[in-house]
């Protein structure tokens, strides 16, 4: 007795799905190919693996974090002339909902302990393929391919681009985009998919929470082909040596980019035999041994008006500062901003909940909120810093202690004091600190501005439309 094959749309909700009589329903949007083979229909399909999703996740946290896997099923039908007939209408509709994209596809190779090429091909690259998308892949051998590839890619050639690798290789994509004399055009046309390899891997983390998704490159991989692309929130930010450069996670200091920066070596250690990252070890150290981080802080709060997006997107590759800033550092704090002054811990400032996976810095934040959450702990000893690390786990940390000044904004600056240590870092690169005529090293201050709706992600799978039910007969 062969098993029922049905195409149908679910009671309850406006899913299209095949039912084997096994497996339950699938939605259409899982599905990335079917095709016959004799009198039966072979199902290539990206699916949630069996398991319990939370009872009560935080908000910023996935509904469903349960991992997708590619399998492969076979539907045995009465006969060859059902599974042709079936296979083609799923086809059409898979066409009809999620026709193949092109991709260029830009692969770091030290990423995931230099295993880039082998994770994408055995983990992304098998999704992509049975989606039928066409790809053009391209390695790194050095900074800058990246931006280079990006800028002068044909813009009708491709869909998207998929990025193997950290934040960083990520931002440097972006910015081969932001940099195109068609920028404007370019950054609505294609839209990123981030499927991770890096450390932390904080943009590809952020969009599977606000997803209900996974966090890995399978998932991430799904998202590139069936998801929905979305427009989400960016940044430009100016520092004072007239370097204008994009950004679409965060911008940070102090404590935070110090723990960052400093553990770099100890990539090539990672994963240490007892399971933690290169930074845990560094938590440790600089909350133990803190630093004093002297900066001064001006903001302008969110319910400002954004500022035109031309700005962002700039004139060949020209970047004049934002109306908002002012032209010169002794105009700050100009009217409507607002300042904080002293020793901080640390500075957070992002487009979204995540600084990394195992910490939400600014818990209410998403990647479409049309504003930046600006984060800055305070005045706290190693005790207190260790009990708002704790908070910061659930997410807890920006309303119920004291020393955290927690702000929508739509622009600020960032200056640290002479001699204050740490350099800051935008979207997990660092810019440059300056030695003075005394042999005093100062980080440059940084001016940032936020663009809502600025770039393109490709975010939660879009469901499929409803096609007429077929019901398959038994052999």
């Amino acid at each position: 007795m062969a098993s029922e094959g049905l195409l149908e749309e679910e009671a309850g909700e406006a899913a299209v799905g095949l039912r084997d009589g096994k497996l339950g329903a699938w939605p259409l949007e899982e599905i990335l190919r079917v095709e016959p083979d004799g009198a039966s229909l072979l199902v290539h399909r990206c699916g949630r693996t069996q398991g319990a999703t939370p009872r009560d996740p935080k908000p910023f946290r996935s509904a469903d974090p349960r991992p997708r896997r590619l399998t492969r099923h076979t539907i045995r039908l009465a006969g060859a002339a059902e599974a042709a007939e079936l296979a083609h209408r799923v086809s059409a509709a898979l066409l009809a909902a999620f026709p193949p994209r092109r991709l260029l596809c830009v692969i770091n190779p030290r990423a995931g302990g230099l295993r880039g090429v082998q994770l994408f091909a055995s983990r992304a690259q098998p999704v992509l393929e049975a989606a039928g998308a066409q790809l053009d892949v391209r390695v790194t051998c050095s900074p800058g391919d990246a931006t280079r590839w990006v800028h002068d890619a044909p813009l009708d050639a491709f869909d998207g681009v998929a990025v193997v690798g950290g934040d960083g290789t990520l931002n440097e994509a972006i910015e081969g985009l932001t940099t195109r004399p068609d920028a404007k055009r370019a950054c609505a046309k294609l839209a990123f998919a981030h499927l991770g390899g890096g450390t932390a891997n904080a943009i590809m983390h952020n969009i599977a929470m606000e997803c209900d998704e996974a966090s890995d490159m399978v998932t991430a991989a799904f998202l590139a082909v069936h998801g929905q692309p979305r427009a989400v929130d960016a940044a430009r930010a100016w520092a004072t040596n007239g370097r204008s450069r994009p950004l679409v996670l965060s911008v940070m200091w102090g404590l935070i980019s110090d723990i960052d920066q400093e553990s770099e070596w100890l990539r090539c250690c990672c994963p240490w035999p007892c399971g933690c990252s290169r930074v845990e070890p560094y938590i440790c150290l600089r909350v133990c041994c803190l630093r004093r981080y002297d900066a001064v802080i001006d903001y302008l709060p969110a319910d400002a008006p954004p500022p035109p997006d031309e700005e962002f997107y700039g004139q060949a590759g020209n970047y004049p500062k934002s109306a908002l800033l002012p032209a010169d550092a002794s105009s700050y704090p100009p009217p409507g901003w607002k300042r904080f002054e002293g020793s901080i811990n640390l500075l957070f400032a992002g487009n979204a909940a995540w600084a990394d996976p195992d910490f939400p810095m600014a818990p209410d934040a998403r990647l479409s909120d049309g504003a930046i959450s600006l984060i800055v702990t305070h005045g706290s000893g190693a005790c207190g810093l260790l009990g708002m690390m704790l908070k910061l786990l659930e997410g807890e940390h920006t309303s119920e202690h004291q020393h955290v000044l927690a702000e929508r904004v739509r622009a600020f600056r960032i200056a640290p004091a002479r001699g204050a240590p740490s350099a800051i870092g935008i979207d997990g690169e660092y810019i440059s600190r300056v030695v003075d005529a005394d042999g005093v090293t100062t980080a440059l201050p940084v001016e940032v501005v936020s663009y809502p709706a600025t770039l393109r992600l490709f975010m939660g799978a879009q469901r499929a439309p409803a096609v007429e039910p077929i019901a398959m007969s038994r052999s």
